[in-house]
C-alpha cells in the first residue's frame, strides 16, 4: 500500500505525463458542481465521448506538477484539469463546457488553458472559442449557401432563355 507522500508523488507524475501527451489542457472551476454527483457524472461522460479526460486534483498537487514551468500559477476553488488529446475535438469540448456553464452560472468556470506549445490562453479567449460553431455546422451552412446560389443562378439562366 502506498503512503500518502508517494500517492501525491504519483499524482504529480500523472499530471505531468498528461500535460505532455495532451494537445490542449483546460483549467476548469468546478465549485458548486462537485457536490452534485449527477452534474459531475454528466461532465465526465460527455467529455470522455469527446476523447478528453477530466481529472480532479487538489490545487497544491497541480501547482507542484507545473511549478517548473509556471511557478507563479496560483489556483483557487476546486479545479478540474481537462486534457484534450484530439485537435479537432477541443472546440467541441469548449462548446460542451460553455453549455454546461449555463446550468451552473454562479461563477466564471474557465480559468485558462495551456496548449501543447505551453502557451497560456486566457479565460475570455476560451469563452469566445466556445461559442464557435462546430465543423459540421459550418459545412452544413456552406453547402446550403452553395446550393442556394446554384438555384438562383439556374433561375436567372432560365429567365434569360
Amino acid at each position: 500500500m502506498l503512503n500518502n507522500k508517494s500517492k501525491k508523488q504519483e499524482q504529480v507524475i500523472n499530471i505531468q505525463q498528461n500535460f505532455q501527451n495532451s494537445l490542449f489542457t483546460i483549467f476548469y472551476d468546478i465549485s458548486n458542481v462537485q457536490n452534485n454527483f449527477e452534474g459531475l457524472y454528466d461532465l465526465r461522460c460527455n467529455l470522455t465521448k469527446l476523447k478528453s479526460k477530466v481529472i480532479l486534483y487538489k490545487n497544491k498537487i497541480i501547482e507542484k506538477a507545473l511549478q517548473s514551468k509556471y511557478s507563479d500559477l496560483k489556483l483557487k476553488n476546486s479545479n478540474a484539469l481537462i486534457f484534450c488529446f484530439n485537435e479537432i475535438e477541443k472546440y467541441k469540448v469548449l462548446n460542451y463546457l460553455f453549455n454546461f456553464n449555463q446550468k451552473y452560472k454562479q461563477i466564471q468556470r474557465f480559468k485558462g488553458a495551456l496548449d501543447n506549445k505551453n502557451i497560456w490562453i486566457e479565460p475570455n479567449v476560451l469563452k469566445e472559442w466556445s461559442n464557435l460553431p462546430s465543423k459540421e455546422v459550418l459545412i452544413q451552412k456552406l453547402i446550403f449557401n452553395i446550393n442556394f446560389l446554384i438555384k438562383n443562378f439556374i433561375t436567372i439562366l432560365k429567365k434569360i432563355n
